[in-house]
């Protein structure tokens, strides 16, 4: 909106999708806005990021090794073939995200639009 027209046929990169245009967040979308108002791209990859946190932790609680060392292996462990994103996820080396991609909206009518990956 503060761009207003200058940004009409910009492209804008992001590192991961948009949970508005992934099929299966329709329904946490709709529970979300319901109850808190509009949220923006942010949002989807916040909430897997504390997803796989407290995953982490909790197998820590379970080995009964509550450390930060213990829950940074836990995390590194991550392999997800697929997450509430639509994407799958797993860390590499140095607990890199592995096979990350970009995600590209052009603004169309004052919209942003996925074109891609």
């Amino acid at each position: 909106d503060t761009a207003g027209n200058t940004a009409e046929s910009t492209y804008v990169s992001f590192f991961a999708p948009d949970p508005h245009f992934v099929d299966q967040m329709a329904e946490y979308n709709k529970i979300y806005d319901e109850k808190y108002g509009e949220f923006g791209a942010f949002g989807g990859p916040s909430a897997l990021a504390a997803r796989i946190a407290l995953e982490a932790v909790q197998r820590c609680v379970q080995a009964e090794n509550l450390s930060r060392g213990c829950v940074r292996d836990e995390i590194a462990k991550t392999d997800m073939k697929t997450s509430i994103l639509g994407v799958p996820v797993s860390f590499g080396a140095g607990n890199q995200l592995e096979g990350g991609e970009f995600f590209i909206f052009q603004v169309q009518e004052g919209q942003f639009v996925l074109v891609g990956p």
